[in-house]
């Protein structure tokens, strides 16, 4: 990045105008295949590790900070070029309070409750050790979950960590769109939003009514 945007690197002597945007941990948002919606297509959350605290970060705040460093760029480029912002949602908080909060506004939309199994980690940090050393005896037989279950992956998994949002916000105005929690409850509306429209298309049934179809065709 700061290669690129260094005058030497181009034959005009101008060079690139260009920044970096650091999301700087874990992105949710709809059709996030992980973070949110793995749980919410299986109805029950699995949680390892409740304790760490973590700057959780809504898809749609990582847009807008991209935006405004675009815009920076083209403005004031001397400012900001060669630089990285980090973007938080800047309301860190632990596993288990992120994944409450999504139980919340599931039920809330749903109706029904999204249920949280504790797994046993003490368990699975042990047995970690033990199949670290079949890893290495049998030379990586392990495949899939099991060649992930590694001491140094439950020793990631216990770190906290959150980041500082400030020069976003001093050098680009960067401020969180939505926050927290309504990013939560848009992520777990557009997820029931799709499950209904799946399972009218499935039902045969139109997946607007009457009135939305008539205003569409109005408006066309």
């Amino acid at each position: 990045m700061l290669a690129a945007h260094h005058p030497s690197s181009s034959s005009s002597g101008v060079g690139l105008a260009a920044g970096c945007i650091r999301p700087c941990s874990a992105i949710f948002g709809p059709s996030d295949n992980f973070i949110t919606q793995k749980w919410l297509d299986a109805g029950a959350i699995e949680l390892l590790t409740p304790e760490p605290t973590i700057d959780y970060v809504y898809v749609e705040n990582v847009v807008w900070g991209h935006l405004l460093l675009e815009r920076a760029l083209l403005d004031t480029p001397a400012k900001v070029g060669g630089k990285a912002y980090c973007i938080s949602n800047e309301e860190p908080v632990t596993g288990g309070d992120f994944y409450a909060k999504m139980c919340h506004f599931y039920q809330a939309t749903t109706g029904r409750t999204l249920k949280v199994n504790y797994m046993p980690s003490r368990l699975l940090r042990g047995l970690s050790f033990v199949l670290e050393a079949v890893q290495w005896i049998t030379r990586g037989a392990l495949k899939g979950e099991a060649a992930q279950l590694t001491p140094a992956m439950f020793h990631t998994a216990y770190c906290s960590y959150t980041f500082s949002s400030a020069r976003a916000r001093d050098e680009l105005s960067y401020r969180p769109l939505f926050s927290l929690d309504e990013g939560l409850q848009r992520t777990v509306a557009n997820w029931h939003g799709k499950q209904r429209s799946v399972s009218m298309m499935t039902e045969g049934r139109p997946t607007t009514s009457p009135n939305e179809s008539q205003q569409a065709r109005a408006h066309a």
